[in-house]
C-alpha cells in the first residue's frame, strides 16, 4: 500500500504532467495563397452577380 508520502508524489507528477501538441503543422505561404484564391474567385462571382442584377433591374424598366 503505498503512504501518504507517495501518493503526493503520484498526484504531483500527475498535475504537471504534460499533454503532447498534436495539432497539425500550417504551411503559412500555402494557407495564405489558398485564401488569396478564394478572394479572387469571390470578386469574379461578385462581378458576375452584379452584372446579372443590372439585366434584370434593366428588364423591370
Amino acid at each position: 500500500m503505498a503512504t501518504s508520502n507517495q501518493q503526493r508524489q503520484e498526484l504531483h507528477k500527475t498535475i504537471w504532467a504534460v499533454a503532447e501538441d498534436i495539432r497539425s503543422q500550417t504551411d503559412i505561404k500555402e494557407l495564405n495563397g489558398r485564401i488569396r484564391r478564394i478572394v479572387l474567385h469571390e470578386n469574379e462571382l461578385r462581378v458576375e452577380i452584379d452584372k446579372i442584377i443590372a439585366d434584370l433591374e434593366q428588364e423591370d424598366v
